[in-house]
């Protein structure tokens, strides 16, 4: 009777939680599809869960998991009490028949609803007990939890590397590969020795397989170079089979490795032209990068494929478009009609672009012929509209930088993003370093940002920095003169620093430093002095020829060295007769 009792239990819980996967996976079909006979019993299936009544393997917590990450119709990841109780079901099941990767996507479906997760500690078996499979399981449980341990990826690849290398099938090489190499592993040794094994077997694996070997090992630094020249021969032998994906992955593999491999790109180049109408604007793009590392001199050939890919530059990501841009001005082709046809794709997006493209592409606009662009200055304001309302956002480094950009684009000056751009620099400066802050100053100064008080503040955080070079000096001068800033005590300071900068100064940043000093109303004389001994460097003789202001100089300087001698030679006379007198 109680056997009967338990089988009877049994069979009701399978029913039950049968009848929960089908209500909540497929909530219009089932048993109870009549009108609103869903609807009307849903509720009490969840609080099967809720409540933690029914029993759920890991593989149901999964399936629920993925419906409610793809579709979820019913908003069950906003209801805390249901995701809680799949979370303790899912903590009591077996989690070993999941894959990690399927591990990965329930645990990422709990975080988003708010409840930790605490991955379970990746074991890595003995040797005696380890196989390849094993191997590669811990490394990509590792990938999927996002928990790399040095020690145990350096145990694997020790493993890896030694007898068992001979029983790892091509596949499994190519998946120790790709998982040792996502988590970034520094055995270049065990990496070296998984490509030779790779190139002994090459014949027996995918067009897939080998782009992947490729990429995997060309991210690694160290890697022995005769394995990866032999690796693009291998490449340039059967890129006739590869698919776009394929060409995708050499020519990511070949940018991380760099001009060195060059002589690679040719019969990539080949099938790149060959099936140009037929390659997607990502595959198009990863050719455009590896011209530019590789410094690919065929213009020609450049043309087609910039051609192709402002074709279909509506499937470019804001960040390929940076990316693109920058190849093709590299390399020299970046027409301003070429440019137009990328600024209309990017115009639409400029409201909602991620503010780390933002300085990237005013960068490229900067370069780009504005008499013969018609969008460049439309581009050019969204990109100003879209940092001033953004401008919270930026950090140190990027605000040096877009204001280093804009300093000298005339529209800029009187637009909203110059104050926006202030105010946060005047926040952060603390934070920020001195090229950044530098550069910051200076696109403040030139595009007329009148408030003293940020280039003195910025003069006292690069003081207690220390003054590096007069680079970081003169965008405070100049921000300081536009403002008509004159307080003689904040100018001693900085003029204080001038004699030991000028004597890396060229002439034209003494002609500046002269012009800033004198509207400042500076009154020491030797920075005067070291100024013009500067000028004595590249001025050997005064002549009609030698402009006004450094005239100027000079007398001035002569007549303050005549007074310092003076000076000097009254205090020497006034100690020798003290002397005498003693």
């Amino acid at each position: 009777n109680s056997f009967c009792t338990l089988l009877a239990a049994c069979r009701r819980e399978r029913a039950q939680r049968n009848d929960m996967l089908q209500h909540v996976v497929r909530p219009g079909g089932g048993a109870l599809a009549g009108p609103g006979g869903v609807f009307r019993r849903l509720p009490a299936v969840l609080d099967t869960v809720r409540l933690q009544k029914v029993y759920l393997n890991a593989q149901d917590v999964f399936t629920l998991c993925s419906t409610m990450n793809n579709n979820d119709a019913l908003k069950l990841s906003h209801d805390p009490d249901f995701v809680r109780g799949l979370k303790g079901a899912f903590d009591r099941s077996d989690q070993s028949v999941l894959s990690p990767f399927q591990v990965n996507i329930v645990n990422d479906t709990f975080t988003r609803a708010g409840l930790r997760v605490m991955p379970k500690d990746i074991v890595v078996p003995d040797e005696e007990q380890a196989s390849p499979e094993s191997l590669i399981n811990a490394l990509q449980g590792m990938i999927a939890t996002k928990t790399r341990d040095d020690r145990k990826i350096t145990k694997i690849a020790r493993m890896i590397k030694g007898e068992m290398l001979d029983d790892f099938a091509p596949p499994q090489l190519v998946a120790a590969v790709r998982a040792l190499s996502m988590l970034q592993c520094s055995d270049t040794a065990t990496m070296s020795a998984l490509g030779k094994r790779f190139l002994e077997v090459h014949d027996d694996v995918s067009t897939l397989d080998l782009a992947a070997m490729v990429h995997s090992l060309c991210v690694i630094r160290g890697i022995l170079p005769a394995v990866l020249i032999q690796l693009f021969d291998v490449v340039g032998q059967r890129c006739e089979d590869f698919r776009p994906e394929d060409l995708a992955l050499t020519l990511q593999g070949l940018i991380a490795a760099g001009p060195r491999y060059k002589a690679a790109l040719a019969p990539l180049v080949l099938q790149g032209l060959e099936r140009v109408e037929s390659l997607d604007a990502n595959v198009l793009g990863f050719y455009l990068g590896a011209f530019s590392v590789c410094e690919y001199r065929d213009v020609s050939h450049v043309e087609i494929i910039a051609d192709a890919l402002a074709e279909r530059a509506h499937e470019l990501t804001e960040l390929q478009i940076v990316m693109s841009l920058n190849s093709l001005e590299q390399l020299g082709v970046l027409s301003p009609q070429l440019f137009d046809v990328f600024a209309e794709k990017v115009m639409p997006r400029a409201q909602r672009m991620d503010v780390r493209q933002l300085g990237p592409l005013m960068d490229v606009c900067s370069r780009v012929n504005a008499a013969q662009s018609e969008h460049l200055d439309g581009m050019m304001l969204a990109l100003l509209d879209r940092t001033a309302e953004a401008s919270i956002l930026l950090s140190g480094q990027m605000l040096g930088d877009i204001l280093d950009t804009i300093a000298l684009y005339p529209p800029a000056k009187g637009h909203a993003v110059v104050n926006a751009l202030g105010r946060q620099v005047k926040r952060r400066m603390e934070g920020m370093g001195p090229p950044p802050l530098a550069k910051s100053i200076y696109g403040l100064a030139s595009l007329g940002f009148e408030d003293p008080d940020i280039y003195v503040d910025a003069a006292l955080v690069q003081l207690r920095w220390g003054f590096k070079d007069y680079t970081v000096l003169e965008p405070i001068l100049m921000g300081l003169v536009g403002c008509g800033f004159t307080d003689p005590q904040v100018v001693k300071m900085l003029s204080s620093h001038v004699p030991t900068m000028a004597r890396q100064m060229t002439m034209e940043q003494v002609v500046r430093c002269n012009n800033y000093l004198n509207r400042m109303q500076c009154e020491e004389e030797k920075a005067y002095r070291a100024l013009a001994d500067r000028v004595k460097v590249f001025v050997r003789e005064v002549t009609p020829d030698v402009p006004e202001e450094i005239q100027t100089l000079l007398e001035r300087a002569a007549a303050s060295q005549a007074e310092y001698e003076a000076r000097k030679e009254a205090r020497r006379a006034a100690r020798g007769e003290r002397y005498q007198n003693r």
